[in-house]
């Protein structure tokens, strides 16, 4: 199965990032400031309905959830020059903390109670990420979020169908945290 995945995905990689070339997508400008993602954050947080009576969000070199379904704790880096790549890493995260937030409290210490593993973790985190996340639904509530927390960026940058050619857009790399929709299974495939 994976060699048929590889053998799929070397080409149609190549394929997307040559059609790419052909499209304008507006550039991020920045800098960003920490305390504007942070506020972003926790807006989108809110809106995925987060309970921060139950979690927080802090400042980490990576990002990750830990903790127990009473007390979650999401993570995330900020980075100057590119509001996006927090943004999304918190969208990811809190599809792990929603999974734990929700496990039935009355069922605690029984199977339906737990979570049921890192699978079914990162199917729901890369859910949010990847197809919510990423969807142009949701790109028309971010818009007017980034606009808010970003007003000197302009509004090209953080119009709609810009956004949506952003995070949408496929881009090799070594770093597998912020690989996007066509490239992470690529990365699954190394480790």
């Amino acid at each position: 199965m994976f060699a048929r995945l590889r053998a799929f995905l070397t080409p149609l990689i190549a394929r997307v990032v040559e059609q790419q070339l052909t499209q304008d997508v507006v550039p991020l400008r920045g800098p960003f400031s920490e305390e504007r993602q942070r506020w972003l954050g926790l807006e989108l947080m809110r809106r995925l309905g987060f309970d921060f009576g139950r979690g927080r969000l802090d400042t980490s070199h990576h990002p990750f959830c830990a903790g127990v379904p009473s007390d979650v704790r999401i993570t995330t880096p900020y980075n100057a020059d590119d509001c996006t790549s927090s943004m999304m890493s918190v969208i990811h995260e809190t599809g792990h903390a929603k999974y734990e937030q929700n496990l039935p409290a009355a069922w605690r210490g029984q199977p339906v109670g737990n979570a049921r593993g890192m699978i079914i973790h990162e199917g729901k985190s890369l859910f949010f990420e990847m197809q919510l996340g990423r969807s142009r639904a949701f790109v028309n509530v971010l818009a007017p979020l980034l606009a808010q927390a970003f007003p000197a960026e302009g509004r090209e940058v953080f119009a709609p169908e810009n956004l949506f050619k952003k995070l949408t857009r496929v881009e090799p790399g070594l770093i597998r945290v912020g690989a996007d929709e066509v490239t992470l299974p690529r990365h699954m495939l190394l480790a």
